[in-house]
């Protein structure tokens, strides 16, 4: 009776912290939509403080995905604080990376990238506080009805130990035993069934009939084995309950020893005597016919050695049963056949004519994709279904992706290193799951593979790296030994083809070392046309240099840098990154500008080339505010002094790279610039650098 008591204010206490949790999340909830909906605010302020749950990867590392983050409403925020600000309709939470005067600049933890500057006015607050995986846990245990459907459970539970009911409990009692009742309850009587002769063989030597036709009730003992089991044992009416006595179906006649012998023998004649039909057999002495029920369709009355093999067939099921589990297990761990494909120049050429892209880039890695699936397919031919076939693919892919040509230098070196970091952190993430411990380490080793077979694109053989990978037998490392060497031939051949296409004797890009930075370039656009004598030369270089030709001519130039890079890429040249300028013509054209830089619309491409933009035409037009939104780079030269406000010192911020022309005034130009960005100011000749710029070459 105590232990009831306990249970009953435990279960009381959980009742009611459930029903103040359920409160609390209704009353949020409704504030929230009195704030958003009816008040028209863009997000829920409590008093100061704000709640957000955060939907991307770009705070990786700080802040997950699903995690909910409390923002203090504030303005006054440093560098290194993490901050909610406004960007058009979207709420971005990142890190603040420089700050000056008012404006701020952003950076996700996890982006390789910087933000575009902002102002304070779009500053919600600074996160004080992350709540992890808050928003997955509010989606599953804070959903209104999970919560009612325990609280209701938990009321049923307390019913059961709670010491004194109330006249409600004892009516829910009642509905409840109803219920039970109405389930349990018999169901109705079987319609009767209808009744069939059939023929019961009986001794000749019985004295009379009337006194076989007196059944006394038997039943069959419980089946143990075919020795023990009695062919039949009366069981006397008043010291027995008869189970099947009242039914016509179990019906057995009882006979002794030399009665069943004469039953064997006339049983014998019967079946070597032809009869026509039953009528002819009811009237032989040896048959009586009996009554019986039947259940809509006929059935033969099973014979003791019928349920004797009845019984043990059903024995007999339970192995079988565990037998079939088995196979099914095991039915997902097929090993596939090994891969008798022949890699061909059609089968690679159809493959990369089957997807779609928008410039020479986006080819370069889509048949980079192309080669790493058909690698790993080879190696991983013989392993088992759900590792050939996992998801992980993707995920093991992406990751040597990225760290490969997104990544900085350091983590290339790296690279090994770093995918042996991820895969440790995906086996400790299934460490329970041994089949995905299995596949993490499949894919681990063949990207180890694909890493040292990409540093000799060219090989006539690649069987010692594959023997390093796995033990294959000689016919199968030949077969696989030819697929990825004709893969990674005919890859290289289809790249080739397509650079062949831009190949032009009319133009030609220049790349000219800028001074003091690695692996930094200028590019410039030499044409080989031949004009007509009538034109002066100046004419001509005005025209080629600022009039109509110099727009269409930074087509042709990001066109040849696009087969520049993708070469460098060939060639395992992942640093080298370039700058070209913008002819202040195109400023204000946003359609023509667009659709020109739109050409290497590629994160690689947007990564390794850079606009290069003078302060005057970055203060007289928004146009590098714009296309640095959508992920374009830019480098900034200052060409002249200039007095700035805040609002474009953030666009000062935007670039990646400043210059100042040689044989300017460094000093002068510079004055009023923070010392962050003097520090950064490289001085070169542009003009012989970068071509076309202020209008000359």
């Amino acid at each position: 009776m105590k232990n009831k008591k306990i249970i009953s204010k435990i279960v009381d206490i959980l009742l009611n912290v459930l029903i103040v949790l359920l409160s609390i999340f209704l009353l949020v909830s409704l504030y929230t939509a009195v704030q958003v909906k009816f008040m028209h605010a863009e997000y829920a302020d409590f008093f100061g403080y704000s709640l957000f749950e955060v939907e991307t990867g770009s705070m990786h590392g700080t802040i997950e995905v699903g995690d909910w983050i409390i923002v203090k409403t504030t303005k006054d925020v440093n560098r290194n604080d993490i901050i909610t600000y406004k960007s058009g309709k979207d709420f971005i939470t990142h890190r603040v990376i420089e700050k000056y005067k008012g404006s701020y600049v952003t950076k996700g933890d996890a982006n390789n990238t910087k933000d575009e500057a902002i102002d304070q006015e779009q500053v919600v607050g600074k996160v004080i506080k992350i709540l992890p995986h808050f928003g997955i846990l509010r989606r599953i245990f804070f959903n209104p009805i999970v919560i009612v459907c325990f609280i209701i459970c938990l009321y049923f539970f307390n019913l059961t130990f709670k010491p004194g009911k109330s006249e409600f409990d004892l009516n829910v009692e009642k509905v409840i035993k109803l219920i039970k009742d109405r389930f349990k309850k018999k169901p109705e009587k079987e319609k009767k069934l209808e009744k069939k002769e059939i023929a019961v063989p009986i001794p000749k030597e019985v004295p009379e009939e009337k006194e076989l036709e007196k059944v006394e009730p038997v039943v069959l003992e419980e089946i143990t084995t075919v020795e023990e089991t009695p062919i039949a044992k009366k069981i006397e009416p008043e010291n027995a309950e008869d189970p099947f006595g009242n039914t016509a179906m179990f019906r057995m006649v009882d006979i002794d020893a030399d009665t069943l012998e004469l039953y064997h023998k006339a049983e014998e004649e019967i079946q070597n005597t032809p009869v026509d039909n039953e009528e002819d057999l009811s009237k032989t002495s040896v048959f009586r016919i009996i009554s019986v029920d039947e259940e809509e369709e006929e059935e033969e009355v099973p014979t003791i050695e019928e349920v004797v093999e009845e019984k043990e067939n059903l024995e007999e099921e339970v192995p079988k049963t565990k037998t079939i589990e088995k196979v099914e297990l095991e039915a997902e761990e097929i090993i596939p056949p090994t891969s008798k494909k022949v890699i061909t120049k059609e089968y690679i050429t159809n493959k990369i004519h089957s997807k779609k892209a928008k410039n020479l880039l986006d080819k370069t890695f889509m048949i980079k994709r192309i080669v790493y699936d058909e690698v790993l397919d080879e190696l991983l031919s013989e392993e088992k279904s759900y590792i050939l076939k996992s998801p992980m693919r993707k995920e093991f892919l992406e990751q040597y992706m990225n760290t490969k040509y997104f990544g900085i230098e350091s983590d290339r070196k790296n690279l090994n290193s770093i995918m042996k970091e991820f895969s440790e952190e995906l086996k400790k993430k299934n460490i329970r799951d041994e089949r995905k411990v299995l596949t993490v380490e499949a894919y681990y080793k063949a990207f180890q593979f694909i890493h040292k077979i990409e540093s000799k694109p060219e090989a006539n053989s690649y069987e010692k790296e594959l023997l390093s990978f796995k033990k294959f037998d000689d016919e199968t490392l030949e077969s696989i030994n030819l697929n990825i060497i004709n893969t990674m031939k005919y890859s290289r051949d289809c790249l080739l083809e397509l650079l062949s296409r831009f190949e032009t004797n009319n133009f030609k890009d220049q790349y000219k070392k800028i001074t003091g930075i690695k692996n930094l370039y200028g590019v410039s656009l030499k044409h080989n046309i031949q004009f007509s004598k009538v034109y002066s030369h100046y004419i001509v270089d005005k025209t080629y240099t600022e009039g109509i030709v110099s727009e269409d001519k930074l087509a042709v130039l990001l066109n040849l840098l696009l087969s520049k890079i993708t070469t460098d890429i060939m060639n395992q040249d992942y640093e080298s990154k370039y700058i070209v300028y913008i002819p202040s013509a195109l400023y204000g054209k946003d359609k023509k500008l667009d659709k020109i830089v739109a050409m290497i619309e590629n994160d690689y491409a947007k990564s390794h080339i850079f606009f290069l933009s003078t302060i005057t035409d970055l203060i007289k037009n928004d146009d590098v505010s714009r296309l640095s939104k959508k992920g374009y780079h830019f480098a900034l030269s200052f060409d002249q002094s200039v007095k700035m406000k805040n609002k474009d010192m953030g666009y000062v911020y935007l670039a990646d790279y400043y210059f100042v022309d040689a044989g300017l005034n460094t000093r002068e130009i510079t004055k009023g610039l923070p010392k962050e960005i003097i520090d950064q100011i490289i001085i070169d000749s542009l003009d012989k650098k970068i071509g076309d710029y202020k209008g000359g070459e």
